[in-house]
């Protein structure tokens, strides 16, 4: 089963895309219907995965939060106590879901290391872990950096003075402990670059700065960095030769029988590209036709056309990602 089941509206794609793509890099094991077929087998899948999803994430907009199929699958999520409501737009929650505390992305540029998006991440695994939900960040990003450059700048400060005296008496040479290059501003950046726990930043800080003030602790950050591995999907593609003819007997004009040919077409390489799935490890293949035209031909007063053409089968396969994370 998934961890997080995702309901939203269509006009939302992009924006929700963004927060699958991060929870998946956060270890979730995502669904969500991008990608699947219509009809009468999506809604199948649909319930199917909702049944069997161990979180579902609400995400409200201005046209989620209107539609039928979003609510009444946010409602199956809220009955179970599983429910994780996420805003990206300032909209009032659909009747039933007000008192619910709803995760704020409004404005959110998909960086992981946002607080908005910490207060998602642990949201979800209190969920997962059965705990109570977290409150919300009080502050910003930004006011959290301009709170946490200001505590820098005191200590600094501080250590500023105590290494003087230290000089003044001959015990301790002041510049092996502060830089007059930690400037505000150097500060903030270091911040910001330390919350991505990315060693590649960290290695380039570094490079470009070796005798900053902070380099000694990229150093140390990166001297204990650690691997961390997880399974992720990632998107995966492949092609193959599709065919299909109309039937002989097939009535109607040439176009018709074109279209027969390629529905015809459409449906061998359905088949085919179910092919490539297998049990745990390659999902949710659909095939597409490259555009080819039909040959036809009059077959005793009707037509008959055929087509040969190649089909795209696009899925998801499982991997294992290997990140290399430095800090804690």
């Amino acid at each position: 089963m998934a961890d997080v089941f995702v309901t939203y509206k269509r006009e939302d794609t992009e924006r929700v895309a963004k927060i699958v793509k991060a929870l998946r890099a956060d270890g979730f094991d995502v669904w969500w219907d991008h990608g699947i077929g219509g009809g009468a087998q999506w809604r199948k899948e649909v319930a199917a995965q909702l049944e069997a999803a161990r979180t579902v994430v609400a995400v409200w907009s201005k046209q989620s939060v209107q539609s039928e199929w979003v609510i009444e699958e946010a409602e199956h999520g809220k009955r179970k106590g599983i429910l994780c409501p996420i805003m990206i737009e300032p909209v009032r929650p659909p009747i039933g879901f007000t008192g619910l505390q709803a995760c704020d992305l409004t404005n959110w540029r998909g960086r992981r290391y946002d607080p908005k998006w910490k207060h998602v991440r642990e949201s979800l695994r209190a969920l997962l872990e059965r705990r109570p939900v977290p409150e919300p960040p009080a502050t910003t990003r930004i006011s959290q950096l301009i709170a946490f450059a200001k505590r820098a700048a005191a200590a600094v400060a501080f250590v500023a003075a105590v290494a003087g005296g230290l000089q003044q008496f001959g015990i301790y040479d002041v510049s092996t402990l502060i830089s007059p290059k930690a400037t505000a501003e150097k500060t903030r950046e270091w911040a910001a670059l330390r919350l991505t726990k990315d060693c590649a930043r960290v290695k380039a800080y570094i490079s470009a700065d070796p005798g900053g003030p902070f380099a000694k602790e990229a150093e140390a950050l990166l001297a204990g960095h650690r691997a961390v591995r997880r399974s992720a999907w990632v998107p995966l593609e492949q092609s193959l030769p599709a065919f299909g003819v109309s039937p002989v007997s097939a009535t109607g004009s040439r176009a018709a029988a074109c279209a027969s040919a390629r529905a015809a077409a459409l449906e061998g390489a359905r088949e085919n590209c179910g092919l490539f799935e297998s049990n745990g490890a390659r999902r949710g293949f659909e095939a597409t036709l490259n555009d080819r035209e039909c040959e036809c031909q009059d077959a005793l007063g009707k037509w008959q056309c055929s087509v040969r053409t190649v089909a795209r089968c696009v899925g998801e396969q499982r991997r294992e990602i290997v990140r290399e994370i430095c800090g804690g």
